[in-house]
């Protein structure tokens, strides 16, 4: 079940997305935005998600990443270049049992294209992940309670992705100068 919830914490918007009703199993959602992103391969991207779990029992693994599409904008491209659903590029979170949680940000970071993506999980800026050589344009995903054996209630508060241009996002200071790369979300 997926409902818009007003009392569950949230900090952007109005309500945040319930996923799971808390009594039954095997909730898996499977969420992707239809707003493509044109890739600029030369810029460092983010993307960020604000979660929570409430889970009885076992996994109920999250996936929070990006669609990769060819230049058509129809063609899915997957991290080994298939033209898939599955095997996409879940760099803030791939499999990850969030547990019972509070709210928690999880952060994944992306810059560039190889012929042997490395799409996978990648929450350190300094080690982006690569996105397969394909990949033109770019859409947020999300999985909720995959393989939810369990009863599971994950809530998102918000996904978001940003770009820092040119791969930006440094701040240089130099006397009394100081530069910064141009930030977009």
């Amino acid at each position: 079940s997926r409902a818009f919830k007003t009392d569950e914490g949230h900090i952007k918007g109005s309500r945040s997305l319930q996923l799971g009703d808390g009594t039954t199993s095997n909730t898996r959602t499977w969420m992707v935005s239809n707003q493509l992103i044109p890739l600029n391969s030369s810029s460092l991207y983010e993307i960020e998600v604000r979660i929570k779990a409430d889970k009885i029992g076992s996994s109920a693994q999250s996936y929070i990443g990006i669609n990769g599409y060819a230049l058509d904008g129809t063609t899915l491209v997957s991290a080994d270049g298939s033209n898939t659903t599955s095997g996409q590029h879940y760099i803030a979170l791939s499999g990850v049992d969030i547990g019972d949680t509070d709210w928690t940000i999880y952060k994944g970071y992306f810059k560039g294209r190889a012929a042997s993506s490395n799409g996978s999980q990648h929450n350190n800026i300094t080690d982006p992940a690569t996105l397969h050589t394909d990949v033109e344009y770019i859409s947020p995903l999300m999985i909720a309670n995959y393989q939810a054996l369990s009863v599971a209630t994950t809530n998102i508060d918000y996904i978001r992705i940003s770009e820092f241009q040119s791969g930006g996002g440094s701040t240089r200071i130099s006397g009394d100068n100081i530069s910064t790369g141009k930030i977009r979300s």
